[in-house]
């Protein structure tokens, strides 16, 4: 991120394929709206509601990014893209951090993410509010109406939260 020369800065993964125009989609709208601080898209094969900051598919102010610390390396390979966003979000507003599909990228070949236990256990606990209302989970047994309610329990609770996910968890697992 400190080597870049731009002002903003777009950032996909060697699997992707962006669309043609992406680069001039994404300049034209920081551009038109010097206010915004990040943009996030899709992934053809990973469809996430708002929020979520794929890395894989990200634009953000270089100085403004660094001014947060840029990605935190505790969470490198897993959440460090949504972790990045959160902090987007606190620092700058919500207002100011976006979604916008048209920007999709393609992911050629499988997903290459993998779900680490540890550093998910560390986001939640750095999260709690956030994880349990804004993250869309497949599988989860934890929906967006009980989420304020499970940030509750996780923040009153939360060696006795961690146990019950891994429960539920394990049940989830064994019914796929």
């Amino acid at each position: 991120m400190e080597a870049a020369e731009a002002d903003i800065i777009a950032q996909t993964d060697d699997d992707c394929i962006p669309p043609e125009t992406w680069v001039g989609d994404i300049y034209k709208k920081f551009n038109n709206n010097p206010e915004l601080v990040l943009v996030e898209s899709t992934l053809d094969k990973h469809q996430v509601p708002p929020r979520n900051y794929p890395g894989a598919n990200l634009a953000y102010r270089k100085d403004l990014a660094l001014d947060i610390g840029g990605f935190d390396s505790e969470l490198d390979g897993w959440r460090a893209d949504t972790d990045f966003g959160w902090r987007m979000e606190i620092e700058y507003s919500l207002e100011r951090c976006q979604q916008d599909t048209r920007l999709e990228v393609k992911h050629q070949g499988p997903l290459r993410t993998s779900v680490d236990r540890e550093i998910e256990r560390k986001f939640r606990a750095r999260y709690p509010k956030r994880y349990f209302t804004v993250l869309d989970h497949p599988h989860s047994i934890v929906s967006k109406h009980t989420g304020k309610i499970a940030a509750a329990a996780y923040s009153f609770f939360p060696r006795f939260t961690e146990n019950l996910i891994r429960v539920f968890q394990a049940r989830v697992r064994t019914h796929l």
